[in-house]
């Protein structure tokens, strides 16, 4: 543009005038090759110039850029967070620290963070996030998880369903995801019944144990479960039997993608009766002080 408005000429321009003179003059003067290599720099000077504005004015371009999608961003958060109160009544936190929630005392914050204590409530949310197309995160309690320091974006739901029945007569557990396998040692262990002392060991929930099979001293969640009722992604919900779980060490179906959106609202556990309730409360301090051994082992290490 600027050699187009006569301010400047283009460099090969320059060259054929410089040529042109040197053949007619019988070769160009110092003052003439003088003034040609100047006008050279000056074209590389200018041309420097545009280039550093170019670039200023596309990391300018990017900076606003940026900031409209955190501004559309912080919208959907803003819209995210009304819609679960005044639908569920759950009222989230802003940016969160998940260290607090982790066994592991790690992790950046959440952009939304709701707790539930109902399987009503969770339902609800994990259905309303599926029709709105928010990312969703169900965090139980926090172990054998490492979150970024980054944090996770979207929706983190803190699952405190905790809801129970026990029909110790028929050696069956009913339990929501969110009670803790330490509480439903215990709740065993009260009525009754054997098979669930090996929980006693395990920090987390329900709901991540049959996710991950989980287990310690020789027993796992795939022993005891009878079935796990499944949210499924399209919203309704599914009694599974246990042997449809895909049940292997540690793992299950749940974390493939054949699983890929389901959310474990509950499980039933088949236990055996035992009369002798102190042999099942020995069991259980057994495993405490295996726990608490193997505990120190590892700091010692």
């Amino acid at each position: 543009q600027l050699a187009e408005s006569g301010e400047i000429k283009p460099t090969d321009m320059l060259w054929k005038e410089g040529m042109a003179e040197w053949k007619s003059a019988g070769g160009a003067s110092e003052e003439k090759v003088l003034r040609l290599h100047a006008a050279i720099e000056d074209i590389s000077r200018r041309c420097v110039d545009l280039e550093e504005t170019n670039d200023r004015w596309e990391q300018k371009w990017r900076e606003a850029d940026a900031r409209v999608h955190a501004h559309e961003r912080q919208e959907a958060l803003d819209e995210a967070a009304r819609e679960m109160e005044r639908r569920l009544g759950l009222r989230a936190e802003r940016d969160e620290p998940l260290a607090s929630h982790t066994t592991m005392r790690v992790g950046g914050p959440a952009d939304l963070l709701v707790t539930v204590k109902d399987r009503f409530a969770l339902r609800g949310v994990v259905r309303l996030a599926a029709s709105r197309d928010w990312p969703l995160l169900v965090l139980g309690r926090g172990s054998n998880v490492v979150v970024s320091d980054l944090g996770v974006r979207g929706i983190v739901v803190l699952n405190r369903s905790a809801a129970h029945e026990v029909d110790a007569a028929r050696g069956e557990m009913r339990l929501d995801s969110g009670v803790p396998m330490a509480r439903a040692a215990t709740l065993a262990a009260d009525a009754g019944l054997t098979g669930m002392e090996f929980a006693l060991a395990i920090p987390g929930n329900i709901g991540g144990a049959v996710w991950a099979n989980a287990g310690a001293h020789g027993a796992e969640i795939a022993d005891v479960l009878r079935s796990a009722t499944i949210l499924q992604p399209d919203g309704s919900e599914e009694e599974v039997a246990a042997a449809g779980l895909g049940f292997s060490y540690r793992d299950s179906q749940l974390k493939g993608s054949a699983g890929k959106g389901w959310v474990v609202l509950g499980a039933t556990l088949a236990l055996q009766p035992d009369a002798h309730r102190d042999r099942i409360k020995h069991r259980q301090g057994e495993t405490c002080r295996h726990s608490k051994f193997m505990t120190f082992i590892v700091e010692f290490r």
